[in-house]
């Protein structure tokens, strides 16, 4: 590791030591703060599975307590049957399919 270190530094030149001093103030406050967070993660993951547990449990009550009864469904509405409606006045006459009747056809377009 130090050899690679000691690479990366000498491709700077003459400014390495001043690269390396930069790198270090900047990089060993977060390896420390990396640490100190590592360590309470520790912390948590001992005491995390009886707080889990009493949250889920607690979280389980509230909503069982807050369950409503079940709002019925409105009645169905009953079905008409359909029943073919008279044309209107203004209803063009339907298509036949006869090609010699191309105001039938233009004007059910």
């Amino acid at each position: 590791m130090e050899q690679l270190e000691q690479q990366i530094f000498a491709q700077f030149g003459d400014q390495a030591a001043a690269v390396q001093h930069l790198l270090n103030a900047a990089i060993l406050p977060l390896q420390q703060e990396i640490n100190t967070l590592n360590q309470q993660l520790a912390v948590q993951a001992q005491a995390a599975p009886q707080i889990i547990n009493q949250n889920i449990q607690d979280a389980i009550a509230q909503g069982v307590a807050q369950i409503q009864p079940p709002v019925p469904a409105p009645a169905p509405v009953p079905v008409q049957p359909q029943q073919p409606k008279d044309p209107k006045v203004a209803d063009p006459p339907i298509f036949s399919g006869n090609r010699n009747e191309v105001r039938s056809f233009i004007r059910s377009l």
